[in-house]
């Protein structure tokens, strides 16, 4: 008898061997072609690709030939299918990531697990205070799969030179530097509002997505300078505060 029909994994080297063997006996093992090392003997090894069914066959002085047959199923999971992904791989110190495993239906486990809300979630919430990555072990009850993600943390500024309002712009509709932004990263509002000379307030947001395209009313304005002013508060919950020049050239 061969060892018991079972289940490996995927490319795994598998060793096969019979249950009580005896040195009288010659054994030969099939197919051929997978057995590594080991034929003519009691215990061979193979690489599993696919599900494969083995046979032995024992022979004694030729007299009687005996078989025997062993069916190694493959494991579910296909490693071509193993990720790990983090939404967003880049945060501030204490911001929350979404991990995330692939594939569904089996059994999970992150490290390390100081910064997460539970290791052994599919899909747990990582809080990181420094660059780290996260390992995945996925297990489909008899395989174990790796993969891992990385998540970058960086120390962020909440002004100069994270936030930054160009002093120019040049409206005159050649698809360049045509409006004014605020520009920033990791800003959770804004107001934004600009001043003429004569203090009359001639465009305000609280959309980092529109800036001033130099009109007032429908009408597009002269050459001049303007007065801006903008508050701001960062991802990390600090507050900013500006005031400074803007040039409008056509």
């Amino acid at each position: 008898q061969i060892t018991p029909d079972f289940t490996a994994c995927a490319n795994d080297t598998i060793v096969l061997e019979i249950e009580t063997p005896n040195d009288q006996f010659t054994y030969h093992w099939f197919p051929e072609n997978l057995v590594l090392s080991g034929q003519n003997t009691a215990q061979i090894t193979s690489i599993l690709q696919q599900q494969t069914t083995y046979t032995v066959t024992t022979n004694y002085n030729d007299l009687c030939t005996v078989t025997d047959q062993v069916i190694v199923n493959i494991s579910g999971v296909n490693s071509n299918q193993i990720s790990a992904t983090a939404t967003p791989e880049n945060v501030l110190a204490g911001q929350e990531v979404q991990l995330q495993g692939l594939p569904n239906g089996y059994t999970y486990s992150w490290t390390p697990s100081e910064s997460l809300n539970n290791s052994s979630l599919q899909n747990p919430i990582a809080t990181p205070e420094e660059n780290t990555t996260y390992h995945l072990t996925i297990h489909d009850g008899n395989c174990n799969y790796y993969t891992s993600v990385g998540v970058k943390v960086f120390d962020f500024v909440c002004g100069n030179p994270t936030i930054y309002v160009p002093n120019a712009f040049t409206p005159n509709n050649n698809d360049a530097n045509e409006k004014i932004w605020v520009r920033g990263n990791n800003l959770t509002s804004i107001y934004f509002v600009i001043y003429d000379r004569w203090g009359e307030k001639i465009f305000e947001t609280t959309d980092q997505q529109i800036g001033w395209d130099g009109t007032y009313e429908g009408e597009e304005l002269d050459p001049a300078v303007f007065v801006y002013y903008l508050e701001a508060v960062c991802a990390d919950g600090q507050e900013y505060f500006e005031k400074g020049n803007i040039t409008l050239i056509r």
